[in-house]
Parts: structure tokens; sequence; C-alpha cells
């Protein structure tokens, strides 16, 4: 039962995160808020992009919200492993692509 009240925050929390992100009016404090201090980054390039993984990753999340009911102990493996790719995927792709971005 946690893991489903775990899975159903965090899947909310992320898809309101990504919505906000690629909504936002204020794409430089938004840029801030998820880089830190990179001035030479085009804020609505980056927030864009975060944003709609963000969105994705929610949703992907929402979508194990039955396995979770089935199997709570598969559910968080599979949670711990898409937070885990998100984070590779934005280290990689912000590193890898940097220039893509200013």
């Amino acid at each position: 039962m946690q893991v489903l009240i775990f899975n159903v925050i965090y899947a909310g929390f992320m898809l309101l995160v990504g919505i906000y992100i690629r909504k936002t009016k204020n794409k430089d404090t938004a840029l801030l808020f998820l880089t830190g201090d990179y001035s030479d980054l085009n804020a609505n390039k980056v927030c864009k992009v975060i944003g709609k993984r963000f969105i994705l990753f929610g949703v992907l999340l929402g979508l194990l919200i039955p396995v979770t009911l089935w199997k709570s102990d598969v559910s968080f493996i599979c949670i711990l492993f898409l937070t885990v790719i998100l984070v590779i995927i934005e280290c990689w792709d912000f590193t890898m692509n940097r220039s893509k971005y200013i």
C-alpha cells in the first residue's frame, strides 16, 4: 500500500513539475532551479526538453500503478530503474549535446 501511495504522489509530482517547467513564463528561474547557474544555455530550449521528459516520466510512472496493485516489489524496482535512467539520460544529454542548448 505504501508503494502505491508513493507511486501516485511521485507520478503526480513529476507530471506537475514537467507541466510547470514547460508553461512557465519565467524560464530563466526555472533553468536556474533545474541546472544551477548555467547562464550560457538557452532557457527556452532547456525548459522545453526537460519539461517533455518530466511529463513523459510522470506518465510512465502512472502506467506503473496497475503493476503496483499486482506486485508492489516489482513496481518499486521499476520506479527506481526509471529514476536512474532519467538521471543518466539528463546527464548524458547535457554533457554530450550541450551545444544544442546554447
